[in-house]
């Protein structure tokens, strides 16, 4: 759970491990302004709360 001060909310993160045998294009809902696929040495210098990369990296 995370809380996002600038708009007084609860974040539920849900995060999940995919290995991805091909370039396929990363498609981003209208929920989301980017997407990216990222490597897990790759987390630590992403620009996220450390809640979200220690859920990424469990």
């Amino acid at each position: 759970m995370f809380h996002v001060t600038q708009v007084d909310r609860h974040v539920f993160i849900v995060t999940y491990g995919c290995h991805v045998e091909f370039h396929a294009p990363v498609v981003v809902s209208s929920d989301h302004k980017e997407a990216g696929l990222f490597t897990e040495a790759q987390v630590p210098d992403l620009l996220m709360p450390a809640s979200y990369k220690r859920s990424a990296l469990t």
